[in-house]
């Protein structure tokens, strides 16, 4: 998380970067937290990884210039809150996105239960926060989670149609 953080960060202070695109490989965006390293770390092992990981979703959140996650697989848990922080969302169809922490009798501590109500109504944001379930990339554009469904081997290609736009921001203030 660390090391994303600073990548991060690094992109944020480069004049030259007028965009960002997040994506997965393998057919997964992102799954969050490895559960079985979860069992096994100490409750203070678990509390600095939560910060450093939300320090960087944060950091995603804070870039001066477009965000855009293309959803190339599954979001869950800490990869759909990382999802969140971005702009724009760009899914395939089949894609599973949600917050199963419920369902390990924890809570998403990455900024997903705050930004979740802003792009959903409260009712569903409830729903999928409080039950864990997982819904589908198709099901999240119904719903307004994501701005565009595509076919799985157009994700990326789809998210960096508005990254190559010129984005007429002026530059961050020093």
């Amino acid at each position: 998380a660390t090391a994303m953080q600073e990548a991060v960060e690094r992109l944020g202070r480069d004049p030259h970067v007028r965009a960002v695109v997040i994506t997965g490989s393998e057919g997964i965006f992102a799954s969050g937290a490895d559960i079985r390293e979860l069992d096994t770390a100490s409750a203070e092992e678990n509390l600095a990884y939560n910060r450093r990981l939300r320090a960087s979703v944060n950091a995603v959140a804070a870039l001066p210039m477009p965000t855009i996650a293309a959803l190339n697989g599954h979001a869950i848990g800490g990869g759909l809150e990382l999802a969140l922080a971005c702009a724009l969302l760009v899914v395939s169809a089949d894609a599973k996105l949600g917050l199963p922490e419920a369902k390990l009798g924890i809570i998403p501590a990455t900024g997903g239960l705050a930004r979740l109500p802003i792009l959903v109504p409260r009712t569903f944001a409830a729903e999928l926060a409080l039950t864990g379930d997982l819904i589908t990339g198709a099901d999240a554009k119904e719903l307004g989670l994501v701005n565009y469904v595509v076919e799985p081997d157009q994700v990326l290609p789809r998210a960096l149609e508005p990254a190559a736009r010129p984005w007429r921001s002026s530059p961050p203030a020093p």
